[in-house]
């Protein structure tokens, strides 16, 4: 059975990722997020939330124990 996963981060954690990553500013920022769906709405579609305010390595921990509870006992 497929799943949705979704990673979500509150707006200011994706602002500071965006910024060190491009060259945008806060303003383009908050314009693209505005056009997209919200975090709510995705939620409603989503089977997992996984929380991705923190850092890469905690990620990387939560997507790997999810995916070891929820996948690897269904990989045949």
């Amino acid at each position: 059975t497929d799943e949705i996963w979704l990673a979500k981060s509150n707006q200011e954690v994706v602002i500071e990722r965006v910024q060190l990553r491009n060259n945008f500013t806060r303003e383009e920022i908050i314009k693209r997020i505005q056009s997209q769906m919200s975090n709510d709405e995705r939620e409603k579609h989503s089977d997992i939330v996984i929380d991705n305010n923190g850092t890469i390595e905690q990620l990387e921990e939560k997507v790997k124990t999810l995916w070891q509870s929820r996948v690897n006992g269904r990989v045949t």
